[in-house]
């Protein structure tokens, strides 16, 4: 079995300069290169896409992404607060203090009236682009 996950893991991972090239900002410009700013917007609709349920601690979501992708994808805490983050400023989500069901005090995400009608502009976008592959 373990020839087979490095066999993935090389298949999946890209090369170091793609990896640069991923993490670069334009020496010009604040902007994100193309290829960054694609992968922050895929998680940033599969976070309105799974609160669009309910509203979730940041904990939550990453098990329901993972749990309703039948663990193919799973969200890092640094990739998932960024974004959280980014959505909330963006007033894409709303967030408040609350305590879970253990008594914790958790911030949960809720996706807000601009969220929603985010979230149906990039799946009409992504229903056409699927009809042109």
């Amino acid at each position: 079995m373990q020839g087979d996950a490095s066999t993935i893991r090389a298949v999946v991972e890209p090369p170091n300069d793609c990896l640069r090239r991923l993490f670069a900002h334009s020496a010009h410009t604040s902007r994100l290169c193309p290829i960054r700013a694609l992968l922050q917007g895929t998680l940033d609709f599969i976070v309105l896409q799974t609160l669009r349920w309910e509203p979730q601690h940041g904990f939550g979501i990453g098990q329901m992404i993972r749990a309703n992708s039948n663990d193919a994808l799973q969200v890092d805490t640094g990739s998932l607060y960024p974004a959280l983050h980014r959505l909330e400023r963006a007033g894409l989500v709303d967030a408040k203090w609350d305590r879970s069901e253990k008594g914790q005090h958790v911030r949960v995400y809720r996706i807000t009236a601009s969220g929603r009608t985010r979230l149906a502009v990039e799946r009409t976008k992504w229903e056409r682009s699927r009809c042109l592959s």
